[in-house]
């Protein structure tokens, strides 16, 4: 249990986030000051997202949030039955504040509207942070110490997927994403072309190169396969993918969740981004850049106006065609630098 007013001194917490899988990942340093506390971490998410969950090292366990009228109770139910001293809310929104405040316990969260009452304890929502920062204010300002702000998860085993990965320096390119659960943003999609010219120039660096993707991105993967010519594809679950991205020396893809997730895995990453600002989404590995060449309108996803949807607007992602393949190199050659200084520091 916890002392009265000293929720750092709480034995078992709940976090609710229930997506996204970018999200999560940044999620993950408030996360490890929770747990360097001492207490057992339990996050609530949606079904889809129990292998991103399991990923992350700070959680003892996951429960998945159940849909329908009937499956909101049995979780409710199976949540007051925990009895968590803390319960901590990082979405911003009526519905899951008022979750909360049936769930019980010592509540959590950002001060966001009307549901800002239901919550014990509040904290700013600024949207001018980065995503981990935002996180971590509300770790911090509960009593919980940082331990690091970088993302990180474990590596799972391969498990369904056998892709022979090569000796010698490797590099993977990420062509697909953006889609999440209720968004649909290709937006932030890389032109093909980029990608195909960008493969090409890496191999002539020594690289082997390889083309990552999930089903839905099947038809870009091979698109980009087929362009640079000698490069495998990976099409796999989330958690095969982690693990082969791991191999990778070399990362390259759009702020998407397989970005946020190799960075977090520990492979170096050149993460493109247009409608959205690596400022406030940057990715947040050990070993990560960030190139952003806005356009004006840019960036048109903002934390704080997020909610209105007026992204989806755009039909015209000139903030992600900006970025040639050049700025890409000049990227690598950095990280490659940097590599070589680690090794003969």
């Amino acid at each position: 249990m916890m002392k009265k007013n000293s929720p750092e001194k709480a034995d078992k917490i709940l976090v609710i986030k229930l997506c996204c899988i970018g999200d999560l990942v940044e999620l993950t340093p408030a996360m490890r000051a929770l747990k360097t506390s001492g207490a057992k971490v339990h996050h609530l998410c949606l079904p889809g997202m129990k292998a991103v969950s399991g990923m992350i090292p700070f959680v003892s366990r996951t429960i998945e949030f159940e849909h329908g009228f009937g499956g909101l109770c049995r979780t409710l139910n199976r949540i007051r039955a925990e009895k968590y001293a803390l319960i901590i809310n990082f979405h911003r929104d009526i519905k899951s504040h008022v979750f909360c405040a049936l769930a019980g316990g010592w509540t959590a969260g950002f001060s966001w509207g009307a549901g800002k009452m239901l919550l014990r304890r509040v904290f700013p929502f600024r949207p001018e942070l980065h995503e981990t920062e935002r996180y971590l204010e509300i770790t911090r300002g509960l009593g919980f110490s940082d331990a690091g702000n970088y993302t990180e998860i474990s590596v799972p085993a391969a498990q369904k997927t056998i892709i022979r990965i090569k000796e010698g320096r490797k590099a993977g390119l990420f062509p697909g994403g953006g889609k999440n659960a209720g968004t649909i943003m290709m937006t932030k999609r890389w032109p093909k072309e980029s990608f195909i010219k960008t493969g090409k120039l890496l191999m002539k660096r020594g690289y082997d190169i390889y083309v990552f993707g999930g089903e839905m991105d099947r038809e870009n993967v091979e698109a980009v396969c087929g362009g640079i010519g000698k490069a495998s594809a990976v099409i796999t679950g989330l958690e095969d993918f982690v693990y082969y991205v791991s191999k990778m020396d070399l990362f390259i893809g759009p702020d998407t969740g397989p970005l946020h997730l190799a960075s977090a895995a520990g492979t170096k990453t050149i993460g493109l981004f247009g409608p959205t600002s690596p400022v406030n989404f940057g990715a947040r590995g050990k070993h990560a850049v960030n190139l952003w060449k806005p356009a004006e309108c840019a960036p048109c996803y903002e934390p704080g106006t997020v909610h209105k949807r007026e992204f989806l607007n755009c039909r015209d992602n000139t903030c992600m065609e900006q970025i040639l393949p050049e700025d890409v190199i000049k990227a690598v050659e950095t990280l490659e630098k940097a590599g070589s200084a680690e090794k003969n520091g």
